[in-house]
């Protein structure tokens, strides 16, 4: 019962920042799903790759956390063969090298559909703003990675608001995203 309450509560939680081009929701029964980015604690990763195949994506998960310029490349060459790329990112802003930041513009760079979840703070979405479908989670733990899935997939409609303005790139008096912004499909 208290698995039921906890999923039922992280299935409106996710939130929906940005979907120009309505890639989202994203029908994914029959194509090929990579899975990649920052990976923690709850294999947010693998969950997520997993509930996905099991709304009939065929899903390859590959975890980088902070990634080296190989890992980089290994990513990209993986999401040439596969229809949508969801990538995640944690706090990608802290790393002065900007890895995070650097794998998702190399996957964005692809021409392949991109979603972009920042599974922690939203603040790094205002930085790729070359991504057009950016959704937040603020978690990994396994439920939060079952309503990831339902949201791209169109299985339950993103209920989250922003509980933070999040400012544009370079320009922190700009805000990019007020707080309380949220899209729903």
């Amino acid at each position: 019962e208290h698995q039921r309450i906890l999923q039922s509560v992280t299935d409106r939680t996710v939130t929906a920042v940005r979907n120009q081009g309505g890639l989202l929701p994203a029908e994914v029964a029959g194509k090929g799903v990579l899975v990649t980015g920052w990976n923690g604690t709850f294999d947010n990763i693998g969950t997520l790759a997993a509930r996905l195949a099991e709304r009939g994506a065929r899903t390859t998960a590959l975890p980088t956390g902070q990634p080296s310029d190989a890992v980089i490349a290994q990513a990209v060459a993986a999401a040439a063969s596969h229809d949508l790329v969801v990538v995640q990112t944690n706090q990608a802003l802290a790393d002065p090298a900007a890895r995070q930041l650097r794998l998702v513009r190399a996957l964005a760079a692809t021409g392949k559909p991109v979603v972009l979840v920042a599974v922690r703070d939203p603040y790094e979405l205002a930085h790729l703003t070359e991504v057009p479908a950016q959704l937040a989670t603020f978690s990994t733990v396994p439920a939060a990675m079952a309503a990831l899935a339902k949201v791209i997939t169109g299985e339950v409609s993103p209920r989250g608001r922003l509980p933070v303005a999040v400012p544009a790139a370079g320009s922190p008096s700009t805000v990019l995203y007020p707080y309380g912004h949220g899209l729903s499909w």
